[in-house]
This record gives C-alpha cells, structure tokens and sequence, in this order.
C-alpha cells in the first residue's frame, strides 16, 4: 500500500452551534499549538468538540440537548486532515469511506440535529460520502491521542496502568490479538459444553426423547403451521355463517312453506276470491291485487339475488373438518407434551424425524480437536505477552524518572512491576471453565502495579498514597512518556494537564511539550504563560459580544498575553519584560523585531475566525 509522505496533520477545525460556541475556526499547525484565555472562553470545548467528532458518542436527544447550543437547530464539528498513514488509510476502507487521491485533504465531518438525528461525512472537500457513526472511533484513534482533565485521578486503577505500559511498549496490537484469539477459543468451547450437554441430556432423557418424537412424529408439525391453522380456520368458520345466514333468508323468502312469496300468493288467490262475492269491492281490490303482485315479483327477485349470492360462497365442508381436526390434534399434543402447540413445529424440526447422537458426537471429537490444537498458540500468545510487558516495564520506568526532577520531584521514584495472575486451582467442569482459568481476562491476567516514593527516604507504595500535585505531576510524565511511544497517532491533545504544577515547574513541562512538537503535532490547552511561551502557533480563544473567537498571536499581542497569564489585568511593564524573557529563553523572535499585530480575523456572518 502506498501512502502519502506528506506528514499527517490536522490543519483546521471548523465548530458551529456546539454547545456554547456559535462558530469557531481554529487553524492548527505542525509542532506545538497552545490555546489560551481565561476560564469559561471556550478552549476545553475545542477539545470537546475534537472527541465528539472522533471518538464517535451516540446519537439521541439526550445527545442533542447535551451537545447542541441553545436555540441551534443542529451542531457541526469538521476537520481539515493533510497527509496519509498506513493506520489511518486503512480505517477508512474499513468504514467503507473514500480515500482522497494524493495531494488532497480529507474532510471529516458530523452533524447532530436537535431531534437527535445525525450523519458523519468523510472524503474529499466537495465529494463527501456517508459513513456510519461507530466507523468514526478508529478513524479517530489513528489522528489523535487526548491527555485530557480528570484522567490523573484514575491512574490508580490497575486497569489504566496496565494500559499505560502497554501503550509505553508499542503492545496495543500484541494485546487486541491474543484477546481475539482468546475470545475465538472461548466460542469454540461455549459451543463444545452446550453440545456436550446437549448429548448428555439426550443420553438421560432417551426413553423421554423416543416418546416424544414418536408423538411429534405422528403429528409431523411444521414450525408456523399451527398459527396459519388457526387463521384458516377462523376464516372458514367465518364463511360458514355467511352460508348460514344466507341460507335462512332464502327460506324465509321462499322455500319454506309459510314463507314470504308463498304467503304473498296466498293472499292474491283469497283477494281473486272475494272479488266474485262482492262486485262493489271490485275497484279497491284491483289497487291491492297489482300492489301484492309487485310485491310477490319483488320477493321473488330477492329470493333469487339471495341464492346468487349463496353460490358465490363456496364452502368446501370436508376442508373444515380437516382444519378443525388438526388444530384439536396440536392443541392435544401441546397438553401432553406441556408446551404450547405454536411451539410444536419448531421442537420436531430440532428433534429431527429420527435423531441420531452420531453426528453429534463426531462434532464433538472435533471441537475437542480444535480447541486441543489452539490452547499450545494461546498459552505461547499470553506467555509473550507477559514478557513484553516485563521488558516494557522498566524502560517505562526510567523514562518516567528522567521527568520526575525536571517536574520538582527531585529524589522521587517510580517502579512499573509485572506480576502474573497463578492460574486457579479449583476445578473445572466445562472446556470454558478451564479456558478461563488459564486465560482470565481479555488483557491476559498480568497484575500491573505501578509504585511511588516522593522522596529517597520513602519506601515504595501503591500511588494511592501519593499527594494530588505529586499525582498531577506523575501523570504528566506518564503522559509525556507514553505520548512519544505512540508513533502512529499525528496529534496528541494535552487539556490543562499542567494544573497543579504552577509556573516554575511549567517550564519544565513546556519544554517536554516542545520537545514532542518537534517531530509530532500537539495541541495543548493551559494557563501557564512558562508553557505558552513554548508554542510554535500560540492561538487565544475568547468571548466578544457572545460568540467565541479564536486569534492567532505574534509580536505584541503575545506578549500582552502571556503577560495576562503571568500576572492578571491591568498588564504591567515588568509583566511585559517577563514574558520577553519567556520568549527569549524559548527561542522565539523577541517581539521588538516581530511587526506587532494580531493575524486580522476574518469577520463572519456568525462569528468571527481566525486565519
């Protein structure tokens, strides 16, 4: 596979409508980018909005409430990305998203609608195709590595260290392998035990069995066919009184004796006869004779529309017999085998017809095969494991205490200690059971622990028993430590993980970032002016009127700032000289020499960006 040499990098990161902030257009640059302002301006949302657009969290209306600015109908995070990785090319195959032809960035973009909808967007500016929203996590695990606020409070739990020291030793893809051979493994023998069991109930209940399917057999139901029974037969039953119903109208209009028409010609023969009586009767009987003639013929005409319609109902009674007869007979099974007679069909179609415990038996002997025949691979893969990250530990371990003096913690030690997990020696009565007492966790059962010692005289300890400075202040070597292991990840995110450190130690910890910015991509949020001082592109976030705003500093303008952050308003003239000094002793051009402005931000309709 070919891939770019154009350095990977995200070059710009555009925020509309995302929580606070209105529009945002932030320009990112190679090296070490720092974002400034006072609390509440919005730089962690940058950060926010990076991890909403990359690690992929869900869609819905809590999503949208959570994420979305008041009154917006939707938010939108996108970024800007040049160059190419082999990791990063190949997430998007996997999601099944087009790959910019050389030479053209890729777009990556979200979009969250107020009703909780939304879309993910990747390709080429102008050419962007759908993609579902899980594919955007590995997307984003190959552009970034978030050291977030927060997260030294969790370095006590074993299970971050552990994943610490695999990131220090390059172990990610050695750890995700053996979890999915070992997952593999215990599929095989999940589906093993249930067939075994499966056997083993059908060796205990045979007589149960035979019985049963010699019932079943009788019946021979097929799965649904009771439920379409059922259907038909109220249908049926349906017709049936149709052709009941019909059949009474045509005898009461005129099969019957004492029907309608036969009645009607009765009483037309008694009118003829009591005309010949009395002739003075004679013109009021003529007036009845044609009104019971009309209505004989009219009766007459029903009586025949009746026994048409009668026709059209056929109804094949030796079909309803059969219908009912064979729901009765599953309705008798289902009592006797005590299960309900919808599931007949599916219980024949499991039993089969007849049975036999052969094949099972030889599905049997090849499971054991093939789980006999992994277990050698599986022990080998959490064995290597374990020795890389015995050999991981203490080049993790001296790297981290290269940092600790530079942090204020002179004297100070730190120890990454491996210990594997014994295996269990309770007994087993599955092919899963024992699989998992040798293979306990999908991380391999390795106890990671790391130990402190603030000071020489200390005896080592778990760093639960560290101060919070001296745990901030670890976390921040780890952090720097394991963001150089990563080689892979272009930009790495540091949010104010210098709190608690204060303005001397964060020299220190400027110039750890610094050094990182040159081969590398890092984006680092902090008060600190020592760290600010340090920046290749220093950018200030701020609220004018209501929107947020995103500068970018040089010359005077960085000075004032890193003057604010040294001392506060008003800014002072010895605040002024000592941010010089900072400048000075980074390296960068003493503002004196550099045209004093501020890059002119380009007025928007809804804010305002920075170039």
């Amino acid at each position: 596979m070919t891939v770019s040499p154009v350095p990977l990098r995200i070059v710009r990161l555009d925020i509309h409508d995302f929580v606070l902030v209105e529009r945002l257009e932030l320009e990112l640059r190679p090296g070490l980018n720092v974002l400034s302002g006072g609390s509440g301006e919005g730089k962690t949302l940058v950060i926010r909005a990076l991890e909403f657009l990359l690690a992929g969290q869900p869609y819905g209306r809590s999503s949208a409430s959570r994420w979305l600015r008041e009154g917006a109908p939707q938010a939108c995070v996108e970024a800007t990305v040049e160059g190419r990785s082999a990791p990063l090319e190949a997430a998007l195959r996997a999601a099944g998203a087009p790959v910019p032809p050389a030479g053209e960035p890729l777009v990556l973009r979200r979009v969250l609608e107020r009703g909780g909808r939304g879309r993910c967007e990747v390709g080429s500016p102008g050419a962007l195709a759908p993609v579902a929203l899980a594919a955007l996590r590995p997307i984003g695990r190959a552009l970034v590595e978030v050291f977030g606020q927060g997260q030294a409070a969790d370095l006590t739990a074993e299970a971050h260290q552990r994943e610490l020291l695999d990131v220090a030793g390059s172990l990610g893809d050695a750890a995700r392998d053996y979890a999915a051979a070992r997952e593999g493994a215990l599929a095989l023998a999940r589906e093993r035990d249930a067939l075994a069991a499966a056997l083993a109930r059908l060796e205990d209940d045979r007589a149960r069995a035979a019985e049963e399917r010699a019932a079943l057999a009788e019946l021979a139901p097929s799965p649904g066919e009771y439920e379409a029974l059922v259907d038909e037969a109220a249908r049926l039953g349906e017709r049936e009184q149709e052709a009941q119903q019909l059949a009474a109208v045509v005898a009461l209009l005129d099969d019957d004796e004492g029907a309608a028409c036969d009645r009607l010609r009765q009483a037309l023969a008694r009118l003829d006869r009591a005309g010949s009586c009395e002739r003075s009767a004679g013109s009021y009987a003529e007036g009845a004779r044609q009104a019971l003639e009309e209505a004989l013929a009219l009766a007459t005409d029903a009586a025949e529309g009746v026994r048409r319609a009668q026709a059209q109902v056929e109804l094949d009674q030796g079909r309803v017999e059969a219908v009912r007869e064979r729901v009765a007979r599953f309705r008798a099974l289902a009592r006797r085998l005590r299960t309900a007679p919808e599931a007949l069909g599916g219980r024949w179609q499991e039993l089969g017809p007849a049975s036999d415990p052969a094949a099972r038996e030889a599905r049997l002997a090849r499971l054991d095969a093939e789980l006999a025949a992994r277990r050698p691979a599986l022990d080998r893969g959490r064995a290597a494991l374990t020795e890389a990250r015995r050999a991981a530990a203490p080049r993790l371990a001296a790297g981290v205490a290269r940092l600790l003096p530079e942090l204020g913690l002179e004297g100070a030690r730190f120890e990454a200690v491996v210990l594997e997990a014994p295996p269990s020696a309770a007994g087993a009565e599955t092919q899963e059971a024992t699989l998992l007492q040798a293979h306990p966790a999908p991380h391999g059962g390795d106890r990671v622990t790391f130990l402190f010692a603030a000071g020489p005289a200390q005896p080592l300890g778990g760093l639960e028993r560290a101060s919070g400075g001296e745990l901030a202040r670890l976390f921040l070597a780890l952090a720097l430590e394991t963001a150089g292991a990563a080689s892979d990840v272009p930009l790495l995110v540091f949010d104010e993980v210098d709190q608690n450190v204060g303005a001397r130690l964060g020299a220190a910890v400027g110039r750890c970032l610094a050094t990182i910015g040159r081969s590398r991509q890092v984006l680092a949020i902090t008060h600190l002016a020592t760290v600010a001082a340090r920046a290749d592109h220093h950018v200030r976030v701020l609220k004018a009127e209501g929107r947020t705003r995103a500068e970018r500093l040089e010359g005077e303008a960085r000075v004032d700032e890193l003057a604010l952050m040294i001392k506060g308003a008003p800014i002072t003239g010895a605040a002024r000289e000592q941010a010089r000094e900072l400048l000075r002793e980074a390296g960068a051009p003493p503002a004196s020499r550099a045209r004093a402005r501020t890059r002119p931000a380009k007025v928007r309709r809804k804010g305002v960006s920075a170039g």
